[in-house]
């Protein structure tokens, strides 16, 4: 992820927090998939590491579930330490949006 933010400078980016078994995803694969590849905490680092001024969560069927809201809380954290933490933006089912 370094290398990528160091490399191509990324400003927005979707990052994968969650796919929580029982959600109601239905794939294939998903009897060996039980959960994202990375923590919310691990998410968070990967889009600093990019240099992402916006965040756009991803890979959660419940918009309020809980890895979403530990990564936001987890930005809210890094915000108040710092005050560089990205946009979140955190969509629901059908929900577009436009960047600028």
């Amino acid at each position: 992820m370094k290398l990528w933010g160091e490399l191509y400078r990324p400003t927005v980016g979707l990052m994968h927090v969650t796919l929580p078994e029982g959600e109601g995803v239905s794939l294939p694969h998903m009897a060996c998939y039980k959960t994202g590849e990375i923590t919310p905490q691990e998410a968070y680092l990967a889009s600093q590491w990019l240099g992402l001024k916006h965040v756009i969560v991803s890979h959660y069927v419940d918009p309020e579930c809980r890895d979403v809201a530990d990564f936001c809380e987890v930005a809210r954290a890094f915000d108040r330490k710092d005050g560089l933490a990205p946009r979140i933006t955190v969509m629901k089912p059908g929900e577009t949006i436009t960047l600028a």
